[in-house]
């Protein structure tokens, strides 16, 4: 990794802890009481007004953000299939006293409460190169074909390669199936084709055109799940 590269990522990661610690700082909704699925939780910091709606069950939550956008995280903070490796701790629920339905223990809260930040440090983030990124859009479909074009040009002639090597193939077992060669035969001289069409067929694979586009802005979409429409929605 270069030193620019360095740079710029530890510049985002400050960027990125001052917005938290902003959140932090901001007016949140009391929560005296008990917090069940479906409630809202939310700040507000800076003249916007953050709120999501928390869903959970026993295992994990999905943190669905309202406002300023609408995006959404989930998180799993239980493992909900289990193994001799990762199994959860005896009674695990993010429901307290492991009640179906009751009300959020503290951990779900929590993680919640960091997941709603990091959405909205998302958009904070994202909103800060608003233009830029609508420059982007704006010329995204003219792009987007030239894009396409280039990598079918590139990956033409190793798919070629592949089809040729597939009729050697195939000709070598019509070979065997005649009787014209020995199964010890046809495996050895079979082997090393399929090994090479095998090698191939990772080089046949076309790149997206909006990640190759957006890939500074998808990087920066650290929480958020759909990252496309979000990004698009700037």
């Amino acid at each position: 990794m270069s030193n620019s590269k360095e740079i710029e990522e530890k510049k985002d990661q400050m960027v990125r802890e001052i917005i938290r610690a902003n959140a932090l700082e901001g007016e949140w909704i009391p929560m005296n009481g008990e917090f069940h699925s479906g409630d809202v939780m939310g700040f507000d910091v800076a003249g916007v007004r953050v709120r999501a709606t928390v869903e959970f069950d026993k295992y994990g939550f999905v943190v669905k953000m309202t406002s300023p956008v609408k995006c959404s995280c989930s998180k799993d903070i239980y493992h909900r299939r289990q193994s001799f490796f990762t199994r959860n701790p005896p009674g695990a629920s993010l429901f307290v006293g492991g009640v179906e339905g009751g009300p959020a223990t503290q951990r779900c809260l929590d993680g919640a409460k960091e997941v709603l930040i990091g959405l909205y440090t998302d958009w904070v983030v994202l909103r800060s190169r608003r233009e830029a990124v609508r420059r982007k859009l704006a010329g995204f479909a003219d792009y987007a074909v030239s894009f396409v074009a280039g990598e079918k040009a590139r990956t033409a002639p190793v798919r070629q390669k592949i089809r040729e090597l597939s009729a050697l193939s195939g000709q070598l077992k019509q070979r065997f199936k005649r009787g014209e060669m020995t199964q010890e035969d046809y495996v050895r001289q079979r082997q090393p084709l399929h090994d090479e069409i095998v090698s191939l067929m990772s080089r046949t694979h076309e790149r997206d055109p909006f990640v190759s586009c957006f890939s500074q802005e998808l990087e920066d979409c650290q929480y958020v799940m759909n990252k496309r429409e979000f990004i698009e929605s700037i």
